[in-house]
């Protein structure tokens, strides 16, 4: 099927449902409502099998783990699955051969700014090893600090100004620990379920229950199933995987995918 006729597909087949609704999340119209395309491109790449997803349909099939979990939460096995191989290979191409993200010169400047509001600062300017100023006078350095507010407020609108710049270079191309990459999943899975899981008035566990409601566990257990980690624990409970959303909560991704540039 060529790319176009597959464009039609994607729109269209009840099965792409979730990845619809995902790929709206995460790459919403811009100003002039133009229809992204970036979720087209990242299942297109999952359907023309360049992706090489490390886990197969049959073995989805009969993990009774996953399984349960998704019928007892009304959840469609189908667009699962769709989405599962969606959000493997999208996040997949920014961990294992992503591009670096350099801060914005926004950022860089406030942060630079931010330094000088303080009594005890200090400015030192270099060329190669012999140092022209060491100035700590504070009037100066409240001059500078103004200066600065001033101009970034003035370029607060400018996208190239608060926009990180990327390098294109594929030899330039970085890898992470796949710890990150759980963590990157985890919110994608969880706006799916949440949104539409059919079991919100129902119990956590009734008497004879085959199968969990634990929308963390099955997320847990789906990361064991991609092959991100081979720590059974996160086939048993939720414990390893809140350890690596404690570790990165704080941290923001500074990565993109080097196939999809999103």
């Amino acid at each position: 099927m060529e790319k176009n006729d597959f464009g039609k597909e994607y729109y269209s087949n009840p099965k792409y449902e979730y990845v619809r609704t995902l790929a709206d999340y995460l790459f919403p119209p811009d100003e002039d409502n133009w229809e992204p395309i970036e979720g087209l491109d990242i299942m297109w790449s999952v359907e023309s099998g360049y992706s090489g997803l490390p886990f197969k349909r049959q073995d989805y099939d009969i993990n009774e783990n996953i399984q349960d979990s998704l019928a007892l939460m009304g959840l469609d096995p189908d667009k699962f699955w769709e989405l599962m191989r969606f959000i493997h290979t999208y996040s997949n191409s920014k961990f294992t051969n992503g591009i670096q993200l350099e801060e914005p010169l926004f950022d860089t400047m406030i942060r630079f700014g931010e330094s000088l509001n303080n009594d005890s600062a200090e400015i030192t300017v270099k060329i190669k090893d012999k140092k022209l100023f060491q100035l700590s006078q504070s009037e100066f350095n409240d001059c500078l600090y103004e200066a600065i507010y001033d101009y970034c407020k003035k370029r607060k609108d400018d996208p190239g100004f608060r926009g990180s710049a990327i390098n294109l270079d594929e030899n330039e191309r970085v890898e992470r620990d796949p710890s990150i990459q759980i963590y990157d999943e985890y919110p994608y899975f969880e706006y799916i379920i949440d949104k539409f899981r059919q079991d919100k008035e129902l119990p956590t566990r009734v008497k004879g229950q085959k199968g969990s409601r634990n929308k963390r566990l099955l997320i847990s257990r789906i990361m064991f199933f991609t092959g991100l980690t081979r720590n059974k624990g996160f086939n048993e409970d939720v414990n390893a995987l809140k350890g690596i959303i404690n570790k990165y909560k704080d941290k923001p991704i500074d990565i993109i995918s080097g196939r999809f540039l999103v």
